[in-house]
């Protein structure tokens, strides 16, 4: 089933934070201490992926992983504190953002969450994106000592969704926010 699919490819991500922040509890030892009052929210230009259709601009700097084989690219900060996945997910038959949609990623999601002690579903709604509806979810978890937001946007387009995630601690959410929001902004479906 389709929602099954987009749901356990946000449940994937959640794995790979929770396993990444775990072996990597602080940032890697070849760069310096990060000054977040100097961080530049300038964008890079755009990854554009053909087969999947989309681009999209990345925040300067940051790593690109095309390899994993749950998401279509991954773009990593440096400092391995902020991360945005993206998956694009073939669907058979129409499933347009609705009210059936977002019951059915919420009920799916709070049955996932139950295996994570702590983890609760903290936002599920509707938001414009650009001229369209998409479905937007917040997810707070423990990882460790850490507590983590996994934000997702479920974006419905003909023949697919496309669920853009990003992914960094709660202390740190309104000062990656910039970055994260303008580049899933910059999203373009399709382009020519």
């Amino acid at each position: 089933m389709n929602f099954k699919r987009i749901i356990l490819g946000t449940l994937g991500l959640i794995f790979w934070t929770l396993a990444l922040t775990k072996s990597s509890a602080q940032s890697p030892e070849y760069l310096p201490a990060r000054d977040y009052s100097k961080i530049s929210y300038e964008l890079g230009p755009y990854y554009k992926d053909p087969i999947n259709k989309f681009a999209i601009r990345y925040p300067k700097g940051w790593l690109i992983d095309n390899t994993d084989p749950v998401f279509n690219v991954k773009f990593i900060d440096p400092y391995y504190e902020v991360f945005i996945f993206i998956r694009v997910i073939p669907i058979s038959e129409p499933m347009p953002i609705s009210y059936s949609f977002k019951d059915r990623i919420e009920s799916l999601i709070k049955e996932l969450l139950k295996q994570f002690p702590g983890a609760g579903l903290r936002y599920c709604n509707f938001e414009k994106f650009q001229n369209d509806t998409a479905l937007r979810t917040q997810i707070l978890f423990n990882a460790g000592e850490n507590r983590v937001l996994v934000h997702s946007l479920f974006i419905y387009d003909i023949e697919r969704i496309i669920a853009l995630s990003w992914v960094s601690e709660e202390r740190l959410f309104h000062t990656f926010r910039p970055w994260t929001e303008s580049a899933i902004g910059s999203l373009i479906l399709n382009p020519q």
